[in-house]
């Protein structure tokens, strides 16, 4: 199918994936989550911190976007503001282990590894599964970043 390959190409780029889909589904909390992991990944934290501010406002009973929010703020160096946007998420969502994950990562980069391990022992009794796939990310994303120094 001609169509496809073409198609394939268009959307190798996952910011033009999901910028489209957004185009598409400009109200969709999913759709601005989705567009500013694709910001994320390209180093563009301002703009993502703009579109998770976004889909948290469309759904805010959705907590995928505050840890992702957390997540982008902090890789912008804005950390006071990381962990006031994880307090008010887990005031909301005080049984989220996701949330408690995303804690531990903040202490973690701040290198009190004390508060990060207690933070994720938490997120595992809340959510085991979560932080176990959480982990076999984090280690693919070493391995991969291993092979690239060799």
């Amino acid at each position: 199918m001609p169509g496809s390959s073409q198609q394939a190409q268009k959307w190798k780029d996952d910011e033009v994936f999901f910028s489209h889909a957004l185009a598409m589904q400009p109200n969709s909390a999913i759709s601005h989550n989705n567009y500013a992991n694709a910001l994320v990944k390209k180093g563009l934290y301002g703009a993502a911190v703009r579109e998770y501010q976004t889909a948290i406002s469309l759904k805010p009973d959705m907590v995928r976007p505050y840890a992702n929010l957390v997540l982008a703020l902090s890789k912008d160096g804005k950390m006071q503001e990381a962990f006031n946007t994880l307090a008010e998420a887990m005031n909301r969502f005080p049984e989220n282990g996701e949330l408690y994950f995303s804690l531990g990562s903040l202490y973690a980069m701040q290198r009190q590894e004390v508060l990060a391990k207690e933070a994720w022992a938490k997120a595992i009794e809340l959510d085991s599964w979560y932080v176990q796939r959480n982990l076999i990310g984090i280690q693919n994303e070493i391995n991969a970043r291993n092979a690239a120094r060799q």
